[in-house]
């Protein structure tokens, strides 16, 4: 089910089925979005809810990353410049798209609705034989890579990530990636390692039976590995269970915490948006704050001719951040990653690494559920073709 919002937020909510959906089960759907990330959604279902205070809706996402004890106590420095990340970075962006524009918002968090783009499901179409052929030989639903090629590549088999995986599905860095036998081949073996070898074994230690669960909650478990390696899903399994419900595993407080101990994400990825904006003696500060250098030390080298070099500034936070990335990853410890100590809890690590590390974690954090509620609705919708419906 879809709300449609733009164009006036009360026309279009007149205009939606939403006298057909109870205030307490929107604020039930709002609770869902919050507690998986879908920080979007949440704005949206906010707005309908009839909540449109900017502040107040940083508030909210702000302290849905942080546990709620935190709520209405002072914020730090540090606090304070994630605080007005999320507003200018995020609520403030959603709300100016949803403004000006007719925009779709699945009422459930669990559905990840139905529409799929028929250019997409044309261009994967030519690679069917291959994609049924070798899904076949492998043991691999053939809706599930067809999902995967959908959110990875958009069926175009010469695309590049900044992050230099290639082709159709993204499975790895090489040239050969961009053959589409090839990349179909690897993609659907490292999704069968995933489920098989990495993640099946390791989740029945822990009382979850991959095979017995739902096939949506399967893809979900293993496409987030795909993304983000199967590290960052068995640790966030982990802390989860280990706070009484494995169901809540892509909370922030465990996702994120998995996150920084896999180092399943990429600072340079994220770093165009986290340090968009920022002014150089931001900038300045964030540097000193990281290396320890004395700020009139990074101002003699950094700010010439009466102006701060911006992009010198940004490419040296980058190398900084990486530098503690490495750090706090398990591959910095030497150790193997179940034998490795666990980081501290997600609210004791921000206070620890810096706002553009922590921004990366979130940056990751954020588009996980859009990358595999694509993937399943792609699924899903070959599955209606498959069965006729």
């Amino acid at each position: 089910m879809y709300i449609l919002i733009g164009e006036g937020l009360g026309q279009a909510a007149q205009k939606s089925p939403l006298s057909q959906t109870s205030s307490s089960s929107l604020s039930q759907q709002l609770q869902d979005a919050l507690r998986q990330g879908a920080w979007s959604l949440a704005i949206g279902l906010s707005l309908l809810l009839g909540n449109r205070d900017v502040n107040k809706l940083t508030d909210m996402v702000f302290f849905a990353q942080r546990h709620p004890s935190r709520q209405n106590q002072p914020l730090t420095s540090d606090e304070k410049q994630q605080w007005i990340r999320i507003r200018d970075h995020l609520v403030r962006p959603t709300l100016a798209k949803l403004s000006t524009k007719r925009t779709p918002i699945p009422i459930s968090v669990a559905s990840t609705g139905t529409k799929v783009d028929p250019n997409i499901v044309s261009l994967i179409a030519k690679y069917d034989d291959i994609i049924d052929r070798i899904a076949l030989a492998k043991k691999v639903d053939s809706n599930i890579v067809r999902g995967i090629i959908a959110a990875e590549s958009g069926g175009d088999p010469c695309k590049e990530a900044p992050s230099g995986y290639k082709g159709l599905m993204q499975a790895e860095r090489t040239k050969d990636q961009f053959d589409p036998e090839v990349s179909i081949r690897d993609g659907t073996e490292k999704f069968k390692n995933f489920r098989d070898q990495w993640l099946g074994p390791r989740l029945k230690a822990l009382g979850i039976d991959l095979k017995s669960v739902d096939k949506e909650t399967m893809v979900r478990w293993v496409t987030t590995a795909y993304n983000a390696g199967h590290v960052t899903v068995l640790k966030a399994v982990e802390y989860a269970t280990a706070s009484g419900n494995p169901k809540n595993w892509m909370a922030p407080e465990h996702y994120q915490r998995a996150l920084i101990f896999s180092g399943g994400y990429s600072v340079r990825t994220a770093a165009a948006s986290c340090l968009k904006g920022l002014d150089g003696d931001t900038l300045a500060n964030e540097l000193a704050k990281l290396t320890h250098m004395n700020i009139n030390d990074i101002r003699n080298t950094y700010f010439i001719t009466n102006k701060w070099n911006i992009e010198g500034l940004k490419q040296a936070l980058i190398n900084e951040a990486i530098k503690e990335w490495k750090r706090w990853r398990f591959k910095g410890k030497g150790c193997q990653w179940w034998k490795c100590p666990d980081p501290p809890p997600l609210e004791d690590i921000r206070k620890q690494v810096s706002n553009l590390l922590m921004c990366a974690v979130q940056f990751k954090y954020d588009r996980t559920p859009g990358y595999t509620n694509k993937i399943i609705r792609y699924m899903q919708h070959y599955d209606r073709l498959r069965s006729g419906n």
